[in-house]
């Protein structure tokens, strides 16, 4: 499959078609889910089928067909959300979002944090996958080099964050003459104002970068490394591993590993 864009279909393409038994398959979901699904499920679900629902037909045309959507953990525990061609249970078209974050005890929310905070952040990650979604099921771009964040992925989140008032953002692979620019495979949080999830989230990005010295003498490099890897300078620390390696992790997945490390060297 070509990793180049192909035409979209909000300029006038035809989109695949869904067939009648799936599209049934996946509304009859939806309809459980928000009438019969238990009550904490239906609420949150609930609110995530609405905004598919809205984001569909402002950013997308309206040509998806809703998919699968579960609060349930995703494939990679790195990841806070995923997009998957299949579900779990067999049917096509998936999408999963880690109920930690609604909850509030992932590690990258923080203490007291308000619940619209958090769904907040949640309803962005929904945006994201349905960016996965739209490739997936309309475009048929799967951009594996890439782990799907590539120069299609790239151009639907530059097309809807224009729309959003949002800054451009680069391929996940820091590359180009937008290798300065944030990586799409964060987006859209990593371009959202620092406060608009109300204090609920700490993502990487929102951390300063600082430069990182190791002193040769190995009682300053122990203190080094404990003062280094305290909450805040551990995600610095990391940030500037991941700008430097080009990785494609989850920032506060590293941190408690970074913690029992300060442990065993203090």
């Amino acid at each position: 499959m070509s990793d180049q864009p192909s035409t979209s279909p909000l300029g006038g393409t035809t989109p695949p078609k869904v067939s009648e038994s799936e599209r049934a398959r996946r509304l009859d979901f939806m309809h459980y889910v928000m009438n019969d699904a238990e009550p904490w499920h239906r609420e949150h679900l609930g609110r995530l089928y609405a905004d598919w629902d809205r984001y569909n037909e402002a950013y997308f045309g309206g040509v998806m067909v809703p998919a699968h959507i579960l609060l349930s953990e995703p494939s990679n525990p790195r990841r806070l959300g995923d997009c998957g061609t299949v579900s779990g249970f067999g049917a096509k078209s998936q999408i999963r979002i880690r109920p930690s974050l609604l909850t509030g005890t992932h590690p990258c929310i923080r203490p007291a944090a308000s619940i619209e905070g958090r769904y907040l952040l949640v309803t962005d990650i929904l945006l994201h996958e349905m960016i996965h979604q739209y490739h997936q099921e309309i475009t048929g771009i799967r951009e594996e080099s890439y782990h799907g964040h590539g120069p299609a992925f790239q151009a639907e989140c530059n097309r809807i964050g224009k729309l959003l008032g949002l800054a451009p953002v680069r391929v996940s692979k820091k590359r180009g003459p937008d290798k300065n620019l944030p990586s799409c495979s964060y987006w859209p949080d990593v371009v959202r104002p620092a406060d608009y999830y109300l204090g609920a989230y700490g993502p990487p990005a929102r951390v300063a970068k600082r430069s990182v010295s190791i002193p040769s003498d190995p009682d300053r490099r122990r203190d080094a490394f404990a003062r280094l890897l305290s909450a805040d300078d551990a995600r610095a620390w990391i940030a500037d591993l991941v700008a430097v390696f080009d990785l494609d992790d989850s920032l506060p997945r590293i941190v408690p590993i970074s913690r029992d490390i300060s442990q065993e060297v203090a």
